[in-house]
């Protein structure tokens, strides 16, 4: 067991274990929020026909000759449809966005750059050759890479395997995850406070939504009280039926702190415990048979902060996605910052949002940096990555910020 590790060997540590779950096929309606399990080839050319790509006549650029030219309107091709011969010299079609353009067509005129006149189209100004038309696999090309192995499905990624005619795809399975509040203080939010010193479940519900937001698959299990068999005995229940299990609170130094004394009886090793960062050095992280434990903190925000730079990396690389980490930017600091103390990396909360003058993002530092103060995670607020060793940042200075939420 290593003891308090630097914030760079706890991430390593932890993503060293993970190995990627098996895979199973989801429709499309699905997919959105999965990782993609194989690569996704274009099956053939999309369009596979010149399409028209506006409401207009479908013409030969060698028949406008001398302007204004006038050309006889032959026929129609709606959407869907097909023209079934071939435009001949001084002649148009009328098309519309998505129609097949004519064989002899090379130029689609819109509307309302024409006139119609006695059965005749007349063009007034000139159009280049493939003006206003898709050419065959403009969008994609049969045999080309769409997506790949270890993409984060989105809409538009849901939406390119759609139009490529894919109705399922084969992502990896999302990690089952269960989550403990731990504490005889800690009341659920749908009961009365029975006492001043008793304090609402906060933690186990950002969980669950954080684990929902990583990929996967949240599972709240209770609170576990202060009683060393109750710890044991549904840890084990739940080590036993879930990938990873999630406590918060109950691993620091207390005396009714119980869940790193019972690791050993779950059949697991605990890697480490302590980090060297700043909120959450008291994070625990143990393996053991294909299954994980994840001790964080009780207060609020470093249950938060824990859980964002240990948890969502390690939850994404079950499910082999190839982007592990919350999105980083760099911004300019708009006011400075210090501390007393430079022994941990710290990320401190910030404002943040981005100027169109300096054309980068700008970091305004929170005042309040109490890891109980969960108020301060709401809004524009990312972390500020201060690193160890450095005390002060004056005004100006460029930062990495870690992003919560985007604007």
């Amino acid at each position: 067991m290593r003891v308090y590790v630097s914030f760079e060997e706890a991430v390593s540590l932890i993503l060293e274990r993970a190995v990627r779950l098996g895979t199973e096929r989801v429709f499309l309606t699905e997919a959105s929020g999965r990782v993609l399990a194989c690569d996704v080839i274009a099956p053939f050319n999309q369009p596979r026909l010149p399409l028209s790509a506006m409401d207009g006549y479908a013409v030969s650029v060698a028949s406008l000759g001398e302007l204004p030219a006038r050309l006889r309107l032959v026929g129609e091709v709606p959407a869907g449809s097909a023209w079934s011969g071939r435009l001949g010299r001084g002649e148009a079609v009328t098309v519309y966005t998505g129609s097949p353009v004519p064989k002899g067509a090379d130029a689609v005129v819109p509307f309302e750059q024409a006139k119609v006149e006695g059965g005749f189209v007349v063009v007034e100004r000139p159009f280049p050759s493939g003006c206003n038309v898709r050419e065959v696999g403009e969008d994609f090309k049969e045999g080309e890479l769409l997506l790949e192995r270890g993409t984060l499905l989105g809409p538009a990624e849901v939406g390119i395997a759609a139009e490529a005619g894919y109705s399922q795809l084969e992502v990896y399975r999302r990690p089952r995850v269960a989550v403990f509040a731990t504490g005889n203080e800690v009341v659920e939010p749908f009961s009365p406070l029975p006492s001043p010193q008793a304090v609402y479940n906060a933690n186990a519900y950002q969980l669950l939504a954080y684990i929902e937001e990583a990929g996967g698959e949240p599972h709240y299990l209770g609170i576990l009280r202060d009683s060393r068999e109750e710890v044991l005995g549904r840890l084990k229940e739940a080590l036993a039926e879930f990938d990873v299990v999630v406590t918060t609170g109950g691993v620091s130094m207390g005396n009714y702190d119980f869940v790193k004394e019972v690791v050993p009886e779950l059949g697991l090793s605990v890697v480490f415990y302590k980090v060297q960062v700043k909120p959450g050095k008291p994070v625990l992280f143990a393996a053991g048979g294909g299954r994980f434990l994840f001790g964080l903190p009780g207060f609020p925000v470093s249950t938060a902060v824990s859980f964002n730079l240990f948890l969502f990396p390690f939850l994404r690389a079950l499910q082999g996605a190839k982007e592990l980490f919350r999105r980083k930017v760099v911004a300019e600091l708009s006011a400075p910052y210090s501390r007393k103390r430079a022994e941990r990396t710290e990320f401190a909360r910030c404002l943040y949002s981005f100027s169109r003058e300096r054309g980068r993002y700008v970091a305004v530092p929170l005042k309040n940096q109490s890891s109980g103060a969960l108020s301060t995670l709401t809004g524009n607020v990312a972390l500020m990555v201060v690193p160890k060793g450095v005390r002060k940042l004056p005004e100006g200075s460029s930062v990495e910020l870690i992003l919560f939420k985007e604007l």
